[in-house]
């Protein structure tokens, strides 16, 4: 149960999360999303105010706008009487109600273009009216396909939810501060250890990020799929038998593996290991009751488009990772109205998967109870027979590869994030060729410019992760059903920089 400081997170089939706000006296279904910083919402809002500054929001087909408004707030038991978010009511804008960034203000387009600390981001505006108020944000994530997941998830704000209080035990890991230059790219960041592949072994891997030992991960609860370097991907999926990587054109490449093969994997941060529950490492995907489900690796390998110089993470450790602990984000001096505060920002994590119990649960859920994980076919292969997804590393892209976050340094003049989420399968007669899953939306920021957030409507139906109905692509041979899918193009129309193929891959 929820209390003062705290707000039910509602999870749909483990792809999107929301929560329940008030804007202006309407009650509001959010997408929670830690990798932005900005309020928005669409239809009507009744008492908002329209201030002088409009914000344009382009995404997958058609557009949508509105004047950056400000309106009573009330959120996880807060009350803001003059929250400016961006009142989206132009255009064709996406079947979602609304979205609240719960990222670093810097990043923040409204703070930006309004240009004081009046138009902080929400929880910014919380810990301003409320000095007594802890300036942390916790939550959970829960998990529908397992069994033993007691509740959909909850967000809090200066609150631990009760009987999480180790929370409050775990290391303090650090905040990665970028340069006051590049303050506008802040997102929640920290220094990451190792991952343990399905045979028990760390997987070598070396930072891109300029300065750093260890690799750099954002957390960030908008993505549904970990975004991670190729070969980790690899070394994650690669010595699976019967795995196949394919690519299929014009979404993009995935890992198939046999639904059936659990793989037993962990992150290790700030000397902390995370068990990662089988069920998150792999995704099982309905098609239609007449065809076998598939399962797609989580763990997606990335390849990040931008040059050294503007590296300045390695990889993002969405939702299939962060489902495996409570996060705690102290803000520490990232409030911007409380100059006094000096402390740095960091970031706890509690394990929440008992490798025990969740290999409970994947027996439950995928072998129907009846356990065959040791049977020799779901042995690994040997290493020397491990595939490559040929995917490349951060640093060197690969322009082909369409399921991409690009994280874009573009000039001294502004900066863009883009998030690609895309889901399409498409069935054929000889072989079952995924073209695949990855979020829920694409968001894109640009400083001081009108092209300020890029969201992607997919409204599909027909596929989806088990138990639920996701859209077919249209037009797609064979496949006797419909939709609305449009591929999603990054960044927007008329955006001055190139794009390749129907999707737009940016490069720079």
């Amino acid at each position: 149960m929820t209390g003062f400081g705290s707000s039910a997170v509602d999870d749909a089939s483990d792809v999107t999360y929301t929560t329940t706000m008030n804007i202006g006296g309407r009650d509001i279904s959010v997408l929670i999303d830690t990798g932005s910083s900005d309020l928005w919402a669409t239809g009507q809002v009744p008492n908002s105010t329209p201030t002088n500054f409009t914000a344009d929001v382009t995404y997958a087909q058609g557009d949508a706008g509105g004047y950056i408004s400000i309106a009573p707030v009330q959120f996880a038991g807060y009350t803001i009487p003059d929250q400016t978010y961006i009142n989206v009511t132009s255009g064709d804008p996406p079947s979602v109600d609304g979205l609240i960034g719960l990222g670093p203000y810097m990043g923040s387009t409204i703070r930006t273009t309004v240009g004081n600390p009046s138009a902080d981001p929400v929880l910014n505006r919380i810990f301003a009216l409320n000095t007594s108020t802890p300036n942390f944000l916790s939550f959970i994530l829960g998990r529908s396909s397992g069994p033993s997941q007691p509740f959909s998830g909850e967000i809090t704000v200066g609150e631990v939810i009760e009987g999480f209080e180790d929370v409050t035990k775990q290391p303090k890991n650090e905040v990665q501060v970028l340069p006051t230059s590049d303050s506008g790219d802040q997102h929640w960041a920290l220094s990451l250890d190792t991952f343990t592949g399905p045979d028990g072994k760390s997987i070598p891997y070396t930072t891109t990020v300029p300065d750093e030992s260890k690799p750099v991960a954002v957390l960030d609860s908008g993505f549904s799929l970990p975004q991670i370097p190729g070969n980790i991907s690899d070394a994650i999926y690669g010595r699976v038998q019967g795995a196949q990587w394919l690519t299929t054109s014009p979404v993009g490449p995935v890992w198939q593996i046999p639904c059936e093969q659990e793989l037993n994997i962990s992150v290790t941060i700030g000397g902390k290991v995370y068990p990662i529950h089988p069920l998150d490492v792999s995704l099982e995907i309905t098609i239609n009751p007449d065809i076998p489900n598939i399962c797609v690796g989580a763990f997606q390998p990335s390849t990040i488009g931008f040059s050294n110089a503007a590296q300045i993470f390695d990889m993002v450790l969405g939702m299939s990772f962060l489902r495996n602990t409570y996060t705690l984000i102290n803000f520490g001096d990232f409030v911007d109205a409380n100059s006094s505060v000096t402390a740095d920002p960091y970031i706890q994590l509690l394990s929440l998967t008992d490798p025990g119990q969740a290999h409970q649960d994947f027996v439950s859920t995928r072998l129907n109870n009846v356990d065959t994980t040791s049977d020799p076919q779901y042995a690994l292969l040997p290493a020397s027979e491990q595939q490559s997804s040929g995917t490349g590393s951060p640093a060197n892209p690969n322009p082909s590869n369409e399921m991409t976050k690009t994280k874009n340094k573009i000039t001294s003049a502004g900066k863009k994030i883009g998030k690609v989420v895309l889901i399409a399968i498409v069935a054929g007669a000889a072989l079952l060729l995924i073209t695949l899953l990855v979020c829920f939306f694409v968001c894109c920021r640009k400083r001081g410019g009108k092209n300020q957030r890029m969201m992607s409507g997919l409204g599909m139906s027909g596929v989806g992760f088990k138990g639920t109905e996701v859209p077919m692509p249209p037009n797609q041979p064979g496949m006797g059903m419909g939709g609305t899918y449009a591929p999603i193009s990054y960044p927007a129309p008329g955006s001055h920089a190139p794009q390749y193929g129907g999707y737009g891959y940016t490069q720079y």
